[in-house]
């Protein structure tokens, strides 16, 4: 794993992800080599969209049952 994996990984793993975390992402992200950054770029901005639904997900919170 390059270094700027490594960083994109511990932006995406970051508790709370920053609000800027796709800006940040982007800019990483420019930084991968050319052939790489088209595949990479999906893949690492669906990982942070995984990552900020998660972050979003209170197991805590009430829940509502529906009797279909």
């Amino acid at each position: 794993m390059s270094d700027v994996e490594e960083r994109i990984l511990a932006l995406i793993n970051a508790q709370p992800l920053p609000g800027n975390a796709e800006e940040q992402l982007d800019t990483l992200l420019e930084e991968l080599p050319e052939p790489d950054r088209s595949t990479e770029a999906a893949l690492w901005h669906e990982a942070l969209a995984t990552a900020r639904q998660a972050a979003d997900f209170d197991p805590a919170a009430p829940t509502l049952e529906l009797g279909l």
